[in-house]
C-alpha cells in the first residue's frame, strides 16, 4: 500500500528535525525527500519490533541510519534501492 500523509511544518520545525536527524546545530531544513526517508526508517524500525520510544531516542541519538535487512547501509546506498544494495553486496563493495 503506498501513502499519502500531509504533515505540516513551519521552517522551525523543518530546521529542528534536521538538526535532530543529522546531528547537527545549524540554520538548514529538512527536505522533502529526507523526511520521507525520516519517517520511512521509523516505520521500519516499528515492523521489525522497535517500541516507538527506541525508534525516536535511537534517530535522536545517532542521526538517521538506512537499513536493508537490519544492515546499516549510507544513504547514498539507501537512495539506489534494494535491488542495487544487493547487486554491490553480492559484489562484495557494500
Amino acid at each position: 500500500m503506498k501513502t499519502n500523509i500531509a504533515i505540516e511544518l513551519n521552517d522551525a520545525d523543518r530546521n529542528r528535525l534536521h538538526n535532530v536527524c543529522f546531528n547537527t546545530n545549524g540554520k538548514k531544513m529538512i527536505s522533502r525527500k529526507e523526511l520521507t526517508h525520516m519517517v520511512d526508517l521509523f516505520v521500519e524500525q516499528l515492523l521489525i519490533g522497535e517500541a516507538p520510544r527506541e525508534v525516536t531516542k535511537n534517530i535522536a541519538n545517532k542521526g538517521m541510519t538506512y537499513y536493508f535487512n537490519n544492515v546499516e547501509v549510507a544513504s547514498d546506498v539507501y537512495e539506489g534501492g534494494f535491488g542495487l544494495w544487493l547487486e554491490k553486496r553480492k559484489q562484495g563493495r557494500v
